[in-house]
């Protein structure tokens, strides 16, 4: 008879029940776990490589260890697809056999991984993609099969467009290995550059198209959309300045390609995009922190669109304006330095200038990372409340109202350069181009350095425009140093400019017609002969600003030959120069005179070594009755370069010099 029936009358007959079998020695157990099956055999479908796998014949198949393996092959960059199957007997493939030959009659298989590349942040990700089998298995033995797909190793011969009459600005990636990665980034950045030019429906499609066993190209189809523009700008709340001072703020943001309060400046509509509304947002911001207004809140209320046309909202609430009362700079060699108000200079302006002079002197020292952090705190007798300007006596108000300021520099460790190299240079040798560089292997790292050599670079007149996105830094913490590798873009060998009757200065410079072309490098670049042009010119109408001898009457349509070498810094004396066989040797010397003169002007005022704007971050702190409150960030200090001085003469000098030139630019 049992000693319970069912269900069980209570909880006393159940324990009754288990000090009875704990009596017996017959285990109790809630519920069995499965058993782990063992691995009879592991194969690698889809590569000859030599791989080194965590899953072996022999264990139990773990579900951490596949996908350990998994992250593994996934990070290694040398595939495009990674599936795991698990079978209960050996798939016939005709690739190699199974490590172990056992077989099982029964089958049962599964994938474990779908087609998707993990991501690197998420290591429980490899884990996710696995899924348990719940079918029973009668041998108690599997098989693991790695599934792979190689990734393509093509060598990039070029890109093109469809439709092929559009052209867009992509990164010249000739002669790189060419795969789904690198046609992934190419659509990302066009998408973000059409994007920044109002394209914001833009759909971009990549293929990589194989031409021959070891090239391929990359076919980039692009469907641009419509292109949205900016219609106007519209403020609201307590702005403490006119709409006008406002919209004047955000016309000198346009440097930094603002999109924004744009329209009085320029004829015909802006383009709009949310990059260039952020960037205004803030610029705008630190435009009331550089006038005292520490509590200020700026943000992007909405955007209205009118088809293709758009209405920025623009929230402001200004707070109260703050005097200061001190402002100082600490983390410099371990010595605090005071700021005071020095004339009609602000502050903030004096500040500002303090921290890029030691944003310069960090960089003069190697240091790659420079930081500030500025900590707004009110004055004792002051409570930093946040609420809108007061209407009253403004006077009395910014007496009471005082604040301090106090700026934290954080500067890393100096680095020296390492190796410094070229990718993308076919027809001009290493040695042209280092000579123009400012920074030398094994010097201290200088960004002031490195901005000039880029300009410097830039003035040949042989690489399209090259910006400081274009070098690759690799650093080495444990030998303190960096390497440096420039990315170029050769323009065309040959080109050709009709000017004159469409160029602004039209009334002075009159139509020429020019064609030439760099001389091919035939010799083994000792003589640097691709640096060489051959040119041709027609003047219809004459050259007024030409002396007479230059142009002799009647010969208007005469072609104008010159043969020269363009200046090129660090070979001040061996460039710069042309010869006018046509001419002689006075034309020769004229035009060399001038292409002299251009150097030394160009020269005039180079703000290379000016850091570029220092962004500022801002943590204000406010007084509570029970302590201080914790600093919370509330925006950035832009902190901008200094206008180089007499600019506009330097501009129109070029100008003029370049008018006087009898020979195109090449």
């Amino acid at each position: 008879m049992p000693l319970c029936l069912y269900p069980p009358p209570s909880w006393p007959c159940e324990l009754i029940a288990v000090v009875l079998l704990l009596l017996s020695g017959v285990p109790v157990c809630a519920s069995q776990a499965p058993a782990k099956p063992l691995i009879l055999g592991v194969k690698i479908e889809g590569t000859q490589r030599p791989l080194k796998l965590n899953t072996q014949v022999g264990d139990l198949l773990e579900r951490e260890c596949v996908a350990r393996d998994l992250r593994q092959l996934w990070a290694s960059g040398e595939f495009d697809d990674i599936r795991v199957e698990i079978a209960d007997r050996e798939i016939s493939t005709p690739t190699p056999s199974f490590s172990d030959t056992t077989k099982d009659s029964s089958s049962s298989a599964r994938f474990l991984a779908p087609t998707v590349e993990p991501s690197s942040q998420n290591p429980l990700l490899g884990e996710s993609m696995i899924t348990e089998d719940q079918t029973p298995r009668e041998s108690g033995g599997v098989y693991v099969v790695f599934k792979v797909v190689e990734r393509s190793r093509y060598v990039l011969r070029g890109i093109k467009f469809q439709p092929s009459y559009r052209r867009y600005p992509v990164e010249d990636l000739h002669g790189n290995m060419v795969d789904k990665k690198l046609a992934h980034q190419v659509a990302t950045k066009l998408e973000e550059k059409l994007a920044a030019d109002g394209y914001l429906d833009a759909v971009i499609q990549t293929e990589v198209v194989p031409v021959d066993l070891r090239e391929a190209e990359l076919l980039v189809r692009v469907r641009p959309g419509q292109r949205y523009q900016l219609r106007q700008v519209k403020f609201s709340g307590t702005l403490a300045f006119d709409k006008e001072v406002l919209q004047q703020a955000l016309r000198q943001n346009q440097h930094r390609s603002s999109t924004l309060g744009l329209g009085s400046l320029w004829k015909g509509p802006q383009p709009f995009s949310y990059r260039g509304v952020e960037s205004d947002v803030e610029y705008l911001r630190s435009f009331y922190f550089s006038r005292g207004y520490w509590n200020a809140v700026v943000s992007l209320d909405r955007v209205g669109f009118d088809e293709n046309e758009a209405t920025v909202f623009i929230a402001v609430e200004s707070g109260p304006h703050y005097d200061i009362s001190r402002a100082e700079i600490s983390g410099v060699a371990a010595k605090t330095e005071t700021i005071l108000p020095s004339g009609t200079v602000s502050s903030t302006e004096s500040l500002c200038r303090c921290l890029r002079d030691s944003q310069r002197k960090a960089e003069q020292t190697g240091k790659l990372d420079f930081a500030v952090h500025l900590d707004v705190q009110p004055s004792p007798s002051t409570d930093l409340t946040d609420g809108p300007a007061h209407t009253g006596d403004q006077g009395s108000r910014r007496k009471e109202v005082m604040t301090s300021l106090r700026a934290r520099i954080e500067a890393g460790p100096s680095y020296k350069v390492g190796r410094i190299d070229f990718q993308g240079n076919h027809n001009f040798g290493d040695l042209t181009l280092r000579r123009a560089l400012l920074l030398n292997e094994g010097d201290l790292f200088d960004y002031g350095k490195l901005r000039g050599s880029l300009t410097r670079l830039n003035q040949m007149g042989l690489l399209e425009t090259l910006t400081q996105d274009q070098v690759r830094m690799v650093r080495n913490p444990v030998t303190a140093q960096v390497d440096l590798t420039l990315m170029l873009k050769e323009k065309p060998r040959g080109r050709w400019d009709l000017s004159g009757s469409m160029d602004p200065l039209s009334l002075l410079k009159p139509v020429q017609f020019s064609i030439g072309s760099r001389l091919p490098d035939w010799t083994n670049r000792t003589l640097e002969l691709s640096t060489f042009f051959g040119a041709m010119s027609l003047f219809p109408l004459g050259q007024p600003l030409t002396p007479a001898f230059l142009i002799q009457p009647g010969s208007h349509w005469k072609p104008l030959l010159a043969f020269g070498r363009p200046y090129l810094p660090g070979q001040e004396w061996r460039s710069g120069f042309v010869f006018l066989p046509q001419i002689g040797w006075k034309g020769t010397a004229y035009n060399s005179s001038v292409i002299q003169v251009q150097r030394v002007t160009s020269a005039l005022g180079d703000d290379w070594a000016t850091p570029p704007t220092l962004t500022v971050s801002v943590w204000r702190t406010g007084a509570k009755d029970d302590g201080p409150a914790q600093p919370r960030f509330v925006g950035s200090l832009l902190c901008d370069a200094p206008k180089p001085h007499l600019a506009w003469v330097k501009s129109a000098t070029m100008a003029a010099l370049d008018l006087a030139l009898t020979i195109p630019r090449f």
